[in-house]
């Protein structure tokens, strides 16, 4: 699975239709156009806030079409962007998490403030570890991606099916968004 496939597991088929026309604009590299539609997704994923940072961007390299994907996917509500150096995200993560599995009381779940730290121990991981008991009753499961593409790692968290988790974390072939176990 990669992750071009696992967005047609997340997205209904206007948007996962919408993803793969955004993707030939890519690939035939109409980047005013990509700019236009998608300026949000260019500036929380890949830090590009104008046209003009994204044209001097491509002269040395391609937008990487994984990580537009991700960002196509948090623009559609299916995945939130972590930093690899963030502190207290536990409301974001259990508002996201609750958004897709209705089972949190987040004010009550977490006792102490949940931080990533990507060159040092954090305690990010234990975190959705406990989380992923809670939606494992639902037959949910919390799946985390990373990235350190363009120096900036991220983590990508997703909620989905138990069954299509189990194929992405055996299966999962894309070389630029990992997953982070």
């Amino acid at each position: 699975m990669n992750t071009k496939e696992l967005a047609k597991e997340l997205l209904n088929e206007q948007d996962y239709q919408e993803l793969i026309d955004a993707l030939q604009m890519l690939s035939d590299r109409k980047h005013k156009d990509i700019y236009d539609t998608y300026a949000s997704v260019l500036s929380e994923f890949a830090s590009l806030y104008s046209y003009s940072e994204l044209s001097d961007f491509i002269k040395g390299t391609m937008l990487n079409e994984s990580l537009f994907i991700f960002g196509f996917l948090w623009q559609k509500n299916q995945c939130i962007q972590i930093g690899g150096y963030e502190e207290r995200i536990q409301d974001r993560i259990n508002l996201f998490i609750d958004s897709k599995a209705h089972c949190m009381e987040s004010s009550t779940f977490v006792s102490a403030d949940i931080f990533t730290d990507f060159d040092g121990e954090d305690n990010f991981m234990d975190y959705i570890a406990q989380l992923n008991l809670l939606v494992s009753a639902l037959g949910l499961e919390i799946v985390v991606f990373f990235n350190d593409l363009y120096s900036a790692c991220s983590f990508y968290i997703i909620v989905i099916d138990t069954k299509i988790a189990e194929t992405v974390l055996n299966n999962w072939e894309d070389d630029n968004i990992i997953i982070h176990r």
